[in-house]
């Protein structure tokens, strides 16, 4: 009765922490890109999706938001008044088609196209809620102890703010998160090739943590005779990835990452500069300083802290499959850096809670195995 009490509860208050912070929306920048590029399925000219999408944002935001987002900057005034300029920025959000398809599907239900990205982040930050309960219930048996600290969990900033921008963020942790809990306690290898290849629908750069994943993979011996099998579904994950990019216009490497990390382009397809060492030089320095805004170096404290215990206190080999996802899941934070040197936590919780999974997992093995040493 206690359990299903508490259960209960927690549902209620992730429920009620998703619902706040939809009304208390930050709306970042990115809420035009999307609006715009749903638009732009159906709308096939520049100035008319560019008309219907300032129109919906002004119609749906109050006035102080409208301005933030459409001035302070030379970017956003002049995408405000450039047809052309914020037509040729939308292949950089049309890149992540499961958001797309999300938004387009309930704007056809005649929800409002503007709320309907916030709606999106909402619900899948309580299903992201949903399978840390589940996921805790599955490693510890002390049902308060699972109640409290799954609270702990979604109540931190990193994860209840993705519940509060128009990005795909959440929706892309909780797919992580979910073909992860497959692999490792459902152990079902299908569920989660499908997921993973599904997650680069929702973050194409989730390709990155699906080739170490893959990696892991083939060299677990439970997966050898399925090993032809993990690599197609891998090189299927980079076709469709190269398809994705294709289908949307994306540009190439050094437009988005001159774009992303040193200026925003109001007309990136015009642009054709190579990339090199200079350019990838000016964009590690001009986003250094977010380090002191993320929580990233904490993280990375607890990973580490986690693979030395596991390693030196509980003596674990490298080929334990579970140490190997745990390695996975930090490394995957380094080398999205190298690619994208932005340490932006929304990028990385899935690994986030992972990480922490592992950390608590792990304390409570080394407090199990201290108590049995003593009693012999």
């Amino acid at each position: 009765m206690k359990k299903l009490i508490l259960g209960i509860l927690y549902i209620l208050i992730s429920a009620c922490i998703s619902i706040y912070s939809i009304f208390k929306a930050d709306y970042n920048w990115d809420v035009i890109g999307y609006v715009g590029t749903v638009y732009s399925l159906e709308i096939h000219d520049t100035n008319s999706v560019h008309q219907k999408t300032y129109e919906s944002i002004k119609n749906t935001l109050n006035d102080d938001n409208f301005a933030r987002l459409t001035t302070n900057n030379k970017y956003k005034e002049e995408l405000t008044k450039c047809a052309k300029c914020f037509y040729q920025t939308l292949p950089f959000y049309k890149i992540k088609p499961l958001y797309i398809l999300l938004i387009y599907f309930l704007y056809k239900l005649n929800i409002n196209i503007v709320l309907s990205p916030l709606l999106i982040s909402g619900i899948f930050y309580f299903l992201s809620c949903i399978i840390i309960y589940i996921w805790l219930s599955k490693i510890f048996n002390n049902t308060i102890f699972i109640f409290f600290i799954a609270i702990l969990f979604i109540i931190l900033p990193y994860l209840s703010y993705s519940a509060s921008i128009c990005t795909p963020d959440s929706l892309s942790c909780y797919i992580i998160l979910i073909a992860v809990y497959f692999l490792i306690i459902k152990r079902s290898l299908n569920l989660f090739l499908v997921l993973m290849i599904l997650s680069v629908f929702a973050r194409p750069d989730n390709i990155l943590l699906f080739a170490i994943l893959t990696g892991i993979l083939l060299l677990n011996k439970e997966y050898g005779q399925k090993k032809a099998y993990i690599i197609i579904s891998f090189i299927i994950g980079i076709l469709l990835a190269g398809i994705i990019n294709t289908w949307s216009g994306n540009y190439g490497y050094s437009t988005i990452f001159y774009h992303s990390f040193i200026e925003r382009l109001t007309t990136p397809a015009d642009f054709n500069a190579q990339f090199d060492l200079s350019m990838y030089k000016t964009g590690m320095k001009k986003w250094y300083h977010i380090v002191d805004k993320t929580i990233v170096y904490i993280q990375m404290v607890i990973f580490f802290i986690t693979v030395l215990v596991k390693f030196f206190v509980l003596k674990e080999r490298l080929s334990n499959f579970k140490f190997l996802i745990l390695m996975a899941m930090g490394s995957s934070i380094i080398v999205h850096y190298i690619f994208f040197p932005l340490l932006d936590n929304r990028f990385f919780l899935a690994q986030y809670i992972i990480i922490n999974l592992f950390f608590l997992k792990t304390i409570q093995q080394v407090i199990t195995t201290q108590k049995q040493l003593k009693k012999v």
